[in-house]
């Protein structure tokens, strides 16, 4: 190999050693700069995980006087009349 491909393959060494080094550099600063939006505890993913207490509190005083419907039986024959004996 001569002279001149050895200095091709330093150039090509140090070009990509600079732009890896230039994008990481850029990945860094853009997360640091996301930071959190609302104030409020996010994960590493930047789901959020859990309300504040004050919020919670809240949705649990409009949730008091919500009451849920009780679930109703499903028989074989509901079943049978939808579907047909199989």
């Amino acid at each position: 190999m001569g002279a001149k491909d050895c200095v091709y393959l330093v150039i090509a060494g140090l070009a990509s050693v600079l732009f890896y080094l230039r994008g990481y550099h850029r990945a860094e600063t853009k997360a640091k700069a996301v930071g959190r939006k609302l104030q409020v505890p996010y994960n590493d993913s930047g789901c959020l995980t859990e309300l504040p207490a004050d919020d919670f509190e809240s949705v649990m005083r409009e949730l008091e006087g919500v009451r849920v419907k009780s679930i109703s039986e499903v028989t074989q024959a509901d079943i049978r009349a939808v579907f047909g004996d199989n």
